[in-house]
């Protein structure tokens, strides 16, 4: 099974960026007018996910991120 890397999420009031946690580099990047929602999963409070739609293909994507603590991630939502 392939390794889930370790990034960095950066929400701001432009979007959202994933950025590798080892390097820096920006994975991908999501406007804000592109999130449809976001959400937590009620039961397990570090687990969260938010869809966008790709303006090119006009395909949605959901997707799902489990923070380390839930403190940094109820500060996400």
């Amino acid at each position: 099974m392939k390794k889930v890397p370790t990034i960095v999420l950066s929400v701001s009031y432009k979007g959202v960026k994933f950025i590798d946690a080892t390097n820096k580099n920006i994975i991908a990047e999501h406007e804000i007018r592109n999130i449809s929602c976001a959400a937590q999963d009620p039961e397990d409070l570090s687990t969260f996910a938010y869809i966008t739609k790709d303006l090119k293909s006009s395909h949605h994507y959901c997707h799902v991120f489990t923070a380390f603590d839930v403190v940094s991630h109820t500060h996400c939502l």
